[in-house]
């Protein structure tokens, strides 16, 4: 299956990012570059909002985005667009709408959304179908015709779902209208179209940023609430239906890696109600990991059981938050509550990446990592399109760069200018003129990715 990458953003307005920012990205490696306040974790918060499809952190902003996604050899190309009413009074034509329901309460906003979904690639790509939704109606357009769906707000939820399940509907309804059977080439677009919303659906666990602390390992193992993710106390529930798991849900933040989710599915119904879930390196590739670049005896991912409840027949189980439970070379055992702020951050992103299939958003990725934890981490991004922050040359000095023309993807210079009066974020890429003067000087194995940066002012 195909993974998802988030291939261009387009920023018209957002807070005080210069308008008509245009970012073409990388389907590897993205590193912003750039010192303390030119807007890098506000760019990585932006990028996480847009893979993962929900704006809730935006709902009283004003903002005009445009990005495209490639996803299952389809691309979506998207517009959304947002007024926040703080400030303005509505027109009457507006409060009339309000007063006789035909608006819902999340059109406190004026907001707009307007995407098309396109099959194929380049210029063999077609599209498929458009669709443009407000707080008041949505439509869908496919074969020639207008087709009147349900609205989907997209500051609660991924506003990709609903059009993607209308456009299946829609699609099996009219390759059925003369035939009993459906043509395969229907068959296979509905076929991809499930694949893109299942990958849609996992994309990003924990509102998608990696963060520069301790705030993943914290969504992990429960130790506070966390408002980009919610809580893992309310993310683990097994649902028993006689002697057989039927269904496991991870609640808001989804943020369970899928081996973890399929270990349980699998497991004995009698070791879920024991009171503990046991996970052991040996059966999961993510804790094996960890055993190997810790250099630990090993690892064992634990949660304990909070509360049962038993409704209509069915048995669900509630559990706690997480604990890592580190074995040592001398076959002691200790919690992750012990290990050293280096170790928390390295367990905490190998349980992310597990989570993260396809995309990686990581935010001062190196921060408290040995030298050659960070090499790890690198590696564990593998094919994954990532997105990263450094203050620290080391992760930058790993980097693989294989051309000019990867240097100018890879990089994304971040800085601050005052245009037209006004100080203003300003994000690009590298220069034709800059990548190439940057990989001569890196194909001489002279100087470091970091100090060829450095020395032509671009870090």
């Amino acid at each position: 299956m195909e993974g998802i990458r988030l291939k261009r953003l387009k920023i018209d307005k957002y807070r005080n990012v210069a308008p008509g920012t245009e970012l073409v990205f990388n389907d590897g490696f993205n590193v912003l570059l750039g010192k303390n306040g030119t807007g890098k974790t506000t760019l990585l918060r932006l990028i996480a909002m847009v893979v993962t499809g929900s704006f809730g952190h935006l709902k009283d902003e004003d903002f005009g985005l445009e990005y495209e996604l490639a996803v299952s050899g389809f691309r979506i190309i998207a517009t959304i667009r947002n007024e926040s009413r703080r400030g303005r009074t509505a027109t009457s034509s507006q409060m009339d709408k309000l007063l006789i329901g035909t608006s819902s309460p999340q059109s406190e906003s004026t907001w707009s959304c307007e995407f098309k979904i396109l099959s194929g690639e380049g210029s063999l790509a077609v599209t498929l179908c458009t669709v443009s939704t407000d707080p008041l109606r949505a439509n869908l357009h496919f074969d020639g015709r207008d087709h009147p769906i349900a609205v989907q707000s997209p500051f609660e939820h991924n506003h990709l779902f609903l059009p993607l399940f209308s456009l299946i509907d829609i699609i099996s309804s009219h390759a059925n209208a003369t035939n009993d059977t459906m043509p395969v080439a229907w068959a296979l677009v509905i076929q991809r179209l499930f694949s893109t919303v299942s990958l849609l659906e996992v994309t990003m666990a924990n509102g998608g940023r990696f963060d520069e602390a301790l705030g993943a390992l914290d969504v992990i193992t429960a130790d506070r609430s966390h408002n980009d993710a919610g809580d893992i106390r309310q993310a683990i529930l097994w649902v028993l239906e006689g002697a057989r798991p039927t269904k496991l849900t991870t609640g808001f933040n989804k943020f369970i890696p899928p081996q973890v989710r399929e270990a349980v599915i699998t497991s004995s119904p009698h070791s879920l109600a024991d009171g503990i879930l046991r996970f052991e390196h040996k059966s999961l590739r993510f804790l094996q990991k960890m055993v190997n670049v810790l250099g630990v005896n090993g690892v064992t991912l634990v949660a304990s059981l909070d509360r049962k409840l038993t409704s209509e027949g069915l048995d669900a189980f509630i559990y706690n938050g997480f604990e890592f439970r580190v074995t040592l070379a001398d076959d002691t055992i200790i919690s992750h509550k012990h290990l050293s702020y280096g170790q928390k951050r390295l367990l905490s992103f190998l349980y992310y990446t597990a989570c993260n299939p396809d995309i990686v958003i990581a935010d001062e990725l190196v921060n408290g990592l040995h030298y050659e934890w960070i090499g790890a981490c690198l590696e564990e991004i593998e094919d994954r399109q990532s997105f990263l922050t450094s203050q620290n040359p080391v992760l930058l000095d790993l980097l693989p760069i294989e051309s000019a023309d990867d240097a100018r993807r890879s990089f994304i210079l971040c800085s601050n200018e005052v245009r037209d009066g006004r100080a203003q974020m300003v994000w690009k890429a590298m220069s034709e003129q800059s990548a190439d003067q940057f990989y001569r000087a890196y194909e001489t194995q002279a100087l470091r990715v970091s100090e060829i940066l450095r020395f032509n002012d671009l870090w």
